[in-house]
């Protein structure tokens, strides 16, 4: 699996920080986050603040999990779920320089793509839930 650059294309940079999020929001339904940041983009700032300790919150109950499961399959997903969360900092940073360097129009539309891609349901976050869930 690739994993992106900071210096990725700009659409790249967007996909992939919300593709790290995207485990986060669907895990711990951090969907109100992200419907705010579309809504008040402005709000940016807080918003992606809130959504970071989602974020470390999902981190922790993954490597915990990892810590129980025996299967390999399980493990191989909450391992790339834990990759992605880990990745999250380092996105957020670029993503963050780069939506400064934008007027107020143009950081609009990309906090909006960022927030469509973050609520995207994928395949991992469905089996990371369903590995999370369980007693």
């Amino acid at each position: 699996m690739a994993q992106a650059q900071t210096s990725a294309p700009k659409d790249d940079l967007v996909s992939a920080a919300a593709a790290s999020a995207r485990v986060a929001v669907g895990l711990e339904m951090a969907y109100d986050i992200v419907d705010e940041l579309a809504r008040v983009p402005e709000k940016y700032p807080e918003l992606f603040a809130r959504l970071s300790r989602v974020v470390v919150k999902t981190l922790s109950d993954v490597e915990a999990a990892l810590d129980k499961v025996e299967d390999g399959k399980e493990k191989e997903a909450l391992e790339r779920a834990r990759l992605r969360l880990m990745r999250w900092g380092r996105l957020l940073e670029s993503f963050i320089n780069r939506l400064e360097g934008l007027d107020e129009r143009r950081r609009a539309e990309e906090i909006r793509k960022f927030a469509a891609l973050a609520l995207a349901p994928d395949t991992l976050t469905v089996e990371v839930a369903e590995i999370l869930e369980r007693p």
